[in-house]
């Protein structure tokens, strides 16, 4: 369905997100211009609103941890708005050997997420900034994002030891043993990882 924009310089493309199989709608996909800094992420009925800039082509960028990544191509040459459905596959990790342990780490048992290093080896994308960006959108946000907003950055800790976001790039993802991510309303984080930055942790293991 097409409708009239007021704005004569974007289209706007107004749709909602669900899972191909259940076609029920998807919270915090991540959705981004491969070409520009700029994205958004949907909301809990999986709905997410865009504005695309006249007369270029745009490819856009549908990732969640959960699923297979999708890449649309659009082209506007009027402002009009473009309301759609995009359905995501489903996606199977495939895990390397698994060892069986007693218990985890109480730390490890209070994680929002927990990623290990096959995750964000496996994930596709080419360093850290992208593969975390990729993997857990709604935590770290683009780069000129938490750089401009202080309170969309996350507190990042490598091996224990804290250091600014801006270093994420400084970590080779093929040595990369887990991430674990505290914060948000009751999942504080354990005591030595204060937050500094956002309202996240987001801490790397390496080898």
């Amino acid at each position: 369905m097409t409708l009239w924009s007021q704005d004569q310089r974007f289209a706007l493309l107004d749709g909602v997100v669900v899972d191909r199989t259940t076609r029920l709608p998807i919270e915090n996909v991540n959705i981004s211009f491969r070409e520009f800094p700029k994205g958004t992420v949907t909301d809990r009925s999986g709905r997410f609103t865009l504005r695309i800039p006249l007369g270029r082509s745009i490819q856009l960028i549908f990732s969640h941890i959960s699923y297979d990544k999708l890449t649309k191509n659009y082209r506007f040459d009027r402002p009009d708005t473009l309301v759609l459905e995009m359905s995501l596959q489903p996606r199977v990790i495939q895990s390397g050997e698994i060892t069986v342990t007693a218990k985890k780490p109480f730390a490890e048992l209070r994680a929002k997420y927990t990623l290990s290093g096959v995750e964000v080896q496996q994930c596709g994308e080419k360093d850290m900034e992208h593969k975390l960006r990729y993997l857990i959108p709604t935590i770290v946000k683009p780069y000129e994002t938490r750089m401009l907003r202080p309170s969309q950055d996350f507190t990042l800790y490598v091996n224990g030891k804290w250091i600014e976001s801006d270093f994420l790039n400084d970590i080779d993802p093929a040595t990369v043993k887990r991430v674990l991510v505290w914060g948000g309303l009751g999942n504080e984080p354990p005591v030595g990882f204060s937050i500094i930055r956002g309202s996240y942790v987001v801490s790397i293991e390496t080898q």
